[in-house]
């Protein structure tokens, strides 16, 4: 309504395509950074079947000195 943006005193406004236009780009750039995001980040990952993604340099590995144990291991970290 150009009355109502005139008694207000807003004389002058862009025109109604940036008014959609602006939004609608914004909208389209932020699903676009979310896409580019997850397929880099899919690019960097390991394979599914690597070994990479179940231990790293920092993993500890469980040392079993009692052989004849056969039940839960103590906790470690």
């Amino acid at each position: 309504p150009d009355s109502t943006l005139k008694s207000i005193g807003i004389n002058y406004y862009p025109s109604k395509y940036w008014a959609l236009a602006v939004p609608s780009y914004i909208i389209m750039l932020v699903i676009f950074v979310q896409i580019i995001y997850q397929g880099v980040n899919m690019i960097c990952a390991e394979p599914h079947d690597s070994f990479n993604t179940l231990e790293d340099s920092c993993t500890r590995r469980i040392v079993n000195e009692n052989k004849e144990f056969q039940g839960i291991p103590d906790i470690s970290d």
